[in-house]
């Protein structure tokens, strides 16, 4: 969903550019613009984020040829993509203090 919305950034800025509030009840949605720091962080989640998505999907195994069952998961790459995703939290660590 970051990612996406990363993609769709200047599409996003677009919409709260040309929003026009209708006074109604309710709620004001002109309060939710994106800052300019909102779209940074969103930026640097993903990049703290993508490698947990990218090792998770290749660790589930899924199978897309017969016969390959089980070709992904074992224990020695689940624990060799701990020791990734622990380097990668390391260096957002330093980057961020």
């Amino acid at each position: 969903m970051i990612e996406r919305a990363l993609k769709l950034r200047h599409a996003i800025d677009l919409f709260f550019l040309n929003y026009r509030r209708i006074v109604a009840e309710g709620y004001d949605i002109s309060q939710d613009i994106p800052t300019p720091q909102d779209w940074v962080d969103l930026d640097h989640f993903l990049n703290i984020l993508k490698p947990f998505k990218d090792l998770t999907k290749r660790m589930e195994g899924r199978a897309n040829k017969s016969g390959s069952e089980g070709s992904h998961g074992s224990l020695h790459e689940t624990l060799e993509s701990l020791d990734v995703l622990f380097k990668k939290l390391q260096e957002a660590t330093v980057f961020h203090t």
